[in-house]
């Protein structure tokens, strides 16, 4: 029996500004408030949470619950727990990509740590799906968030839970597999996320997955049946593996996920390519950095 996942299914909340910093107003710094929910990933996984660039793939000693000052881009960041799987990200910028560090027994390496990566947040848009599924699509693995509506829309709550639990279940044996096979952290993770998402696709998560799992209705031994078949497909087996090894390891970039524009009124950027890692330029001179994001759930 898969262990059941608490699911956030996320609540419309208002933008909202704050601002914080010296005496003067202008000292001041404007903040939105985001709202972050963790879909599918368990909370006792989650060691940080924080903003970093796409060059990175560390969270550089921020921490949940602290309130800290970015040197480059000067936005006060603070991500606060508001209930179960959702959390309140403040900051001046964000489109700058989202960090998810972890730590899970289950994975042998690395003292059990790893992290997603995603894309950072429109300034128009007031919620951010973190799942395995979003950083597949963030990550430019699927096609878009449009592609996977249905599955993350499912009829049965059951059927829904079972589907993001079995996606951060085989992450972790995928992981493991690909660190065997003596790639880093980092290309491992890209090559997971890579895999499953080509996989998924294959499977038919667009409409076929869906569909068979809406037709179990209410009955969990079908539900599980159909989540067990996936999990099965969703294995790197040893065929798999060296081509995923002689993809991965000459590349040493950092994990990149898809560009976000941070001010409205920009128009020209020169986007990275997520899966060859090249170099990104933004043209607007108020980030500093090359900075990404994607479309999140509607609630």
């Amino acid at each position: 029996m898969l262990k059941k996942v608490f699911i956030s299914l996320g609540i419309a909340i208002l933008l909202t500004f704050a601002s914080c910093g010296g005496g003067s107003s202008k000292e001041a710094k404007e903040l939105l408030q985001k709202i972050l929910t963790i879909i599918g990933i368990p909370q006792e996984a989650i060691s940080n949470i924080c903003q970093t660039s796409n060059k990175s793939d560390v969270c550089e000693g921020i921490t949940l619950n602290k309130l800290i000052s970015d040197t480059k881009n000067k936005p006060w960041q603070k991500i606060a727990n508001i209930k179960e799987g959702q959390y309140i990200l403040e900051t001046a910028v964000p489109c700058v990509p989202i960090l998810l560090e972890l730590q899970d027994e289950d994975i042998v390496y690395d003292n059990g740590k790893f992290f997603l990566k995603f894309s950072g947040i429109k300034l128009e848009q007031t919620t951010k799906e973190l799942s395995i599924l979003e950083a597949m699509i963030d990550g430019s693995y699927l096609s878009s968030s449009n592609s996977v509506y249905s599955i993350k829309n499912l009829n049965n709550t059951y059927a829904q839970n079972s589907f993001y639990t079995i996606l951060y279940i085989n992450l972790k044996t995928n992981i493991n597999t690909l660190r065997i096979a003596n790639l880093t952290q980092t290309q491992a993770i890209r090559g997971t996320l890579k895999k499953m998402a080509e996989k998924l696709t294959l499977y038919g998560v667009e409409k076929v997955l869906p569909n068979t799992l809406n037709d179990c209705g209410d009955d969990t031994i079908c539900i599980d049946n159909e989540i067990n078949k996936l999990s099965d497909n969703l294995v790197i087996d040893g065929s798999e593996v060296e081509s995923i090894v002689n993809n991965e390891q000459n590349n040493n970039s950092s994990l990149q996920v898809i560009e976000v524009i941070c001010k409205e009124d920009t128009n020209t950027f020169d986007s990275r390519n997520p899966t060859t890692g090249a170099e990104t330029t933004n043209s607007s001179s108020t980030t500093g950095t090359g900075t990404t994001g994607s479309s999140t759930r509607t609630p």
